[in-house]
C-alpha cells in the first residue's frame, strides 16, 4: 500500500516482533541514513500499519517485502 510517499506494510503481531528485532539489530545504520518509520496499531484487528518512506537506504522495505510475503508450510502430522 501507499500513503503519499511512504509505502505502508500491514503485519501481525509475530511478524512485528521480528521487525522489532531487525530495528534493534540496524539502528545504527537507520540512525545514519536518517532512515524513520511510524508505526500505527490498529487494536480492533490486532494487527500494525508500518510506514517507511520510498527513499530508505537500510534495508526496511527489503526486509518488510520478505517478511509480509513469506509463505509458511505446515506440515501434517
Amino acid at each position: 500500500m501507499k500513503r503519499g510517499d511512504q509505502k505502508i506494510f500491514r503485519l501481525t503481531k509475530e511478524q512485528f516482533k521480528e521487525w522489532d528485532i531487525f530495528c534493534t539489530e540496524h539502528g545504527k545504520d537507520m540512525y545514519m541514513n536518517k532512515d524513520s518509520y511510524s508505526v500505527e496499531h490498529m487494536p480492533e484487528s490486532n494487527t500494525y500499519d508500518i510506514l517507511i518512506n520510498f527513499n530508505e537506504q537500510s534495508g526496511m522495505s527489503n526486509f518488510l517485502i520478505n517478511l509480509t510475503t513469506k509463505t509458511t508450510w505446515q506440515v501434517a502430522v
